[in-house]
């Protein structure tokens, strides 16, 4: 950034140097419009997600308001397969028309209030990507606890934590991933030969120099990795069984 000041040995004090005043009040101007513009987007992302939350809310009486706002603003999940087709349609429809609003600004700061579009070029057509795509392959057993609200992760999924208020505040459980135990595991000689001679192949070509790498992994999560819609709200814990490189 430009030094618009010199500093005054006998003032002891920064002065500014009247050649460069129209480069002040440029670098004034353009803190200010900068400063609007991030009012304006905050203020207009309030607007149209409370707004998108409100018309949801209609939708499904059943999802406490904390619940649909946080999955709008990415920090939750309903679990939308269980609604029939209608309603997925109109829930996106909601989400589309209000927050697509508040995706560009005026970068300039002349029209604060100016929507843009981002225009969105097809450039081919590729059906197959993706088609045949598995992550990590999975084995999870959740269990129902006696734990506390603050000892597990289920509140931000069943609408028993008011998010914004924990964002407000910062709270710490916000900067917890829920992670009490892991652990990674590497089959030792005799379980790779029961496991057959493809696997022992692969196992000799890929793992077996290699004893960094893992094959499974282990986790024990403190919340319900299933679908919570299938159970009574509670705290869960929940035991993760998964292959590290599929």
């Amino acid at each position: 950034m430009p030094v618009f000041e010199e500093w005054d040995a006998d003032l002891q004090w920064f002065k500014p140097k009247p050649r460069r005043k129209a480069g002040q009040v440029t670098a004034f101007l353009t803190c200010a419009q900068m400063a609007g513009m991030v009012l304006a987007l905050g203020i207009a992302t309030d607007v149209f997600l409370n707004r998108a939350t409100d018309r949801i809310g209609a939708l499904l009486p059943d999802y406490p308001r904390s619940l649909i706002q946080a999955t709008i603003s990415g920090v939750g999940s309903l679990f939308f397969d269980n609604f029939d087709p209608d309603t997925r349609r109109s829930v996106s429809r909601i989400v589309a028309r209000n927050l697509s609003k508040v995706f560009y600004l005026n970068l300039a700061g002349f029209a604060l209030g100016l929507d843009r579009r981002l225009p969105q070029k097809k450039h081919a057509r590729v059906p197959e990507v993706g088609a045949t795509y598995d992550d990590h392959h999975a084995s999870s057993s959740p269990y129902r606890s006696s734990l506390d609200i603050r000892e597990t992760l289920d509140g931000f999924v069943n609408g028993k934590f008011d998010i914004p208020a924990l964002m407000g505040s910062n709270d710490e459980i916000l900067g917890w991933n829920g992670l009490e135990v892991t652990g990674k595991l590497r089959p030792n000689a005799s379980d790779v030969a029961s496991l057959g001679p493809d696997f022992e192949a692969e196992w000799s070509q890929t793992f077996a120099n290699n004893p960094n790498k893992p094959m499974v992994g282990l986790t024990l999560v403190a919340s319900n990795a299933g679908d919570p819609s299938k159970a009574p709200i509670g705290q869960y814990f929940t035991h993760s069984v998964f292959n590290l490189y599929p």
